[in-house]
């Protein structure tokens, strides 16, 4: 579902989908950073540099991230160090 409404709202190419990692995600700033892509099960680097990019994280996607995790207090002192 996450990956559904991420490619939606932001049309993100499967690959890049799949080289996300938690610590692209920053629920402070509400962005999730695309900074790699997985090809074939080869992690690497989107294949055009306008590819690398920071996006905002729309409201229905920060959402769906929050029911998927259940406790957003737990996840934000991992990922931004609170």
């Amino acid at each position: 579902m996450i990956p559904h409404k991420l490619n939606c709202s932001h049309h993100l190419i499967y690959h890049h989908l799949l080289g996300l990692k938690w610590e692209d995600i920053n629920f402070f700033n509400k962005t999730i950073s695309i900074n790699r892509a997985i090809r074939k099960g080869v992690i690497s680097t989107p294949k055009t540099e306008n590819s690398i990019r920071t996006i905002d994280m729309l409201p229905v996607v920060e959402d769906a991230i929050i029911a998927k995790i259940g406790d957003i207090g737990t996840l934000k002192t991992v990922l931004l160090g609170q």
